[in-house]
C-alpha cells in the first residue's frame, strides 16, 4: 500500500499535465484493480492481445509486385514515412542514430513512395516487437504480409525473436499475426493518459 500511494503522488506530481508519457503494462488483475480506482480520472485502460512466435508455422515466401522495392529503413525512409518519422523514432527510441543502430525496419516502397512499413518499436537485442503500418489506399492487397514477412526474416537472420501484440479488437492485425505465425498467448491491461 505505501507503494501505491507513492505512485499515485508521483504521477500527480511529476507526470500528470506535464505532458509526459505514460504508460503502465499491469502484471495481475489487483494490479488492474488499483489503476481502475484510483487512476479512473487520469487514464484510459485498453485491452492487449499478445501473441508468441512459433518458428515452425512460418511461411517465408513472398513475391513483389513489378516495380515494387522492398528495402531496409535508413535516413531516407524515414525523411519519407509518415507513420515511423523522426517524432515517432524521438519517442521512442531516443533519436535516429540509436534507432538506425539498434533498431530493425523494412519498407515497400513504389515510385518513391511508402506504402507499408514495419519496424521494431523495441528491441531488446534478443526480441524485437513489430510495429506495422500500411498505407491506407494499400490496404487489402496483402502488402502488410510482405512486410512483416521480410521483417520476420530479418529478425531470424540476427537471431532475434519477432514480438506482436495489438489491442484486443483489431482484428485485422490478430488475423495477420495468426497468418505470420504467431500464436495468440494472453491478453493483459494496458494504462495510457487519457
Amino acid at each position: 500500500m505505501v507503494f501505491n500511494n507513492f505512485l499515485y503522488r508521483y504521477f500527480v506530481e511529476n507526470v500528470y499535465g506535464k505532458e509526459k508519457r505514460f504508460t503502465v503494462f499491469t502484471p495481475s488483475s489487483e494490479w488492474d484493480a488499483f489503476f481502475d480506482e484510483t487512476f479512473k480520472t487520469y487514464v484510459k485502460k485498453m485491452t492487449r492481445s499478445k501473441y508468441r512466435f512459433l518458428p515452425s508455422k512460418v511461411h517465408s515466401t513472398y513475391s513483389l509486385f513489378n516495380l515494387y522495392e522492398l528495402k531496409d529503413f535508413n535516413t531516407d525512409s524515414l525523411r519519407k514515412s509518415e507513420n515511423f518519422n523522426e517524432s515517432y523514432i524521438v519517442e521512442y527510441w531516443g533519436s535516429e542514430s540509436n534507432f538506425l543502430k539498434n533498431g530493425l525496419g523494412v519498407c515497400l516502397i513504389y515510385k518513391e513512395k511508402i506504402l507499408a512499413e514495419c519496424v521494431s518499436i523495441f528491441h531488446s537485442g534478443t526480441i524485437a516487437e513489430i510495429d506495422i503500418v500500411t498505407n491506407p489506399t494499400y490496404r487489402g492487397q496483402g502488402l502488410g504480409k510482405i512486410v512483416d514477412q521480410a521483417f520476420i526474416n530479418k529478425c531470424l537472420e540476427k537471431n532475434v525473436m519477432p514480438a506482436w501484440d495489438c489491442d484486443n479488437n483489431n482484428k485485422a492485425s490478430k488475423a495477420l499475426a495468426n497468418t505470420l505465425g504467431f500464436s495468440n498467448e494472453e491478453d493483459y491491461a494496458l494504462y495510457v493518459l487519457k
